[in-house]
């Protein structure tokens, strides 16, 4: 029985936003108890509350320290609004039911259903309260039914029901959610991709990489290496299929990675990795293949030199072994089809690309201005409006209609902008960096750690195999760009040296003239003007 300033604890549950507009709040909640309580004869010793935004598990844990700190304080009176604030598990009643029979001072006030539960409970009042518990249980199982119900129609439709992966954004309305590239992020995920495609690259400084580049998670830190595998890289939403539970399902999300990219990707990670333990660092560990099974070619050190073979990886029938020195020629024959044949000419072209990054980036920060003017507009087009919805100026299907057209001419404006300059930008950077490397790689190359030296080929080729002792490279679309340029200019030279047989001054500058145009792939806008 209840005695004066009897102690008690008080729980306030909610467990969805619905709940919370339809008046179940937590304060609402709290308010009725303090307003029982004094009734009662009840002294509120402690608070709990589980919130709207809570998990299942957090859930779990608040219950649990809520009956831990009734036993420790030996607190004999538990107040909640109503049975299924208290409870929508039979495991959480046989919890509360052992608790009342373990103390016959022991009680539960349900305040709206009119209940005290204790020791010496009415059978009646003990069948009230397992009813009602049976239909809290039933609401919580009818409303996991709605939530799979309605994640299965969304996953019909094409789309994820759940928060899309770095690269992407959610847009629409409640209800009609969808998830459309954010185009910044998503070219640091198709560089990503592409990164962890470079000979020699593994999984731990694809990481790192993706550090460098800017890939953060919502919280500003940089991913760690699981979230960069499992969520980015072996993640098929890019590539426009949604994986749900284990489930693949066709989406209507645009894809921002090709397939040939992403099968290539999944190969790669599913090769056998090299042994953990390696004595020896040999240059071109990982970075060149067998040109028959594509397994990677292995070097042994005999007598002071190094020799790369194929393990026959799936019966390859290649045995001959290749000397590291001899490959390393090839290798420099390549690095020469590079090497623009004016050192001049070479150094205006990279200060042309860096100027001209740097007029694109006046021009992007002048574009982002303008943006930034037009969304101001719009955002007082909306305000506008939303005064005239309040004034009931116009109805809400309009003010719906208006203000949905308002905000989708945002996202295509951010959206253009962005296409329109920040991909060219950051291919004019990559391809001045990429000119100046091949024009110093075989001056810089044999002074390198083997580390730096497998960097330095990546940067430049997309893959490098091996048939026999012969080696095979594919430049990455930078170094093929400057491949042919050095071609033309070579050509331009020697046909130029044939037609001019008193080349002067004259024919030097055109000369000159000529070579810009075949190194910008255009005609040299100011005619006069020297390198």
């Amino acid at each position: 029985m209840v005695t004066d300033k009897t102690k008690c604890v008080v729980l306030a549950r909610v467990s969805s936003r619905a709940q919370e507009e339809e008046g179940y709040s937590l304060d609402a909640q709290e308010k009725l108890a303090r307003d029982y309580c004094p009734k009662k004869d009840l002294e509120i010793k402690e608070l709990f509350r589980i919130t709207e935004t809570a998990s299942k598990s957090k859930e779990r844990q608040v219950f649990g320290e809520m009956m831990k700190y009734i036993t420790l304080n030996r607190i004999t009176v538990l107040v909640v609004e109503k049975v299924d604030r208290l409870t929508r598990s039979f495991r959480d009643m046989v919890m509360i039911d052992d608790w009342l029979e373990g103390d016959d001072m022991r009680e539960v006030h349900l305040i709206k259903d009119g209940l005290v539960m204790n020791k010496r409970s009415r059978s009646q009042d003990k069948l009230n309260w397992g009813v009602k518990v049976l239909f809290a249980k039933n609401y919580t199982d009818n409303l996991r039914e709605e939530v799979y119900k309605g994640r299965q129609e969304k996953l019909a439709q094409g789309w994820l029901p759940g928060r899309p992966p770095y690269g992407y954004i959610t847009t629409g309305e409640k209800g009609k959610k969808v998830h459309v590239p954010d185009e910044t992020k998503a070219r640091m995920v198709v560089r990503l991709f592409e990164g962890y495609l470079y000979p020699g690259r593994s999984l731990s400084s694809v990481t790192a990489y993706a550090a460098e580049i800017g890939i953060r998670t919502s919280t500003g830190r940089p991913m760690s290496r699981s979230a960069i595998v499992d969520n980015v890289l072996k993640n098929p939403f890019y590539v426009g299929i949604n994986r749900w539970e284990g489930v693949d399902y066709p989406g209507n999300q645009r894809a921002i990675v090709s397939e040939e990219l992403f099968k290539n990707v999944q190969v790669k990670m599913r090769r056998k990795s090299a042994p953990k333990y390696q004595r020896h660092n040999p240059d071109l560990r990982s970075v060149v293949r067998c040109s028959d099974c594509q397994g990677t070619i292995v070097w042994e050190q005999k007598k002071g030199t190094w020799y790369g073979h194929c393990n026959r990886y799936k019966g390859c029938p290649k045995k001959e072994y290749a000397k590291q020195e001899d490959v390393e020629k090839q290798l420099f024959v390549h690095f020469a089809e590079l090497l623009c044949p004016s050192p001049e000419i070479a150094e205006w072209i990279v200060r042309s690309l860096r100027a001209k990054h740097q007029e694109d980036m006046q021009d992007y920060a002048a574009s982002k201005e303008l943006l930034q003017q037009q969304h101001d507009r719009k955002k007082r087009q909306l305000d506008l409006l939303y005064e005239d919805r309040l004034s009931e100026r116009i109805t809400p299907e309009r003010y719906d209609e208006l203000s949905n057209k308002i905000m989708q001419e945002q996202k295509e404006l951010e959206s253009n902008i962005s296409k329109a300059h920040e991909t060219g930008r950051q291919q004019l950077l990559t391809g001045a960096e990429v000119l100046e490397k091949s024009q110093k790689a075989a001056l810089v190359y044999a002074a390198k750690s083997p580390e730096e030296k497998r960097r330095l080929l990546g940067e430049l080729f997309t893959s490098m195999s091996l048939d026999g002792p012969m080696l095979t490279v594919v430049y990455n679309p930078y170094s093929l760009a400057i491949s042919k340029r050095v071609k033309k200019h070579r050509k331009v030279v020697e046909n130029f040296r044939t037609n001019k047989n008193t080349p002067d001054n004259g024919g030097e500058f055109e000369l000159t003239e000529a070579l810009h145009t075949v190194w910008r792939a255009r005609p040299d806008s100011n005619r006069r003007s020297s390198p």
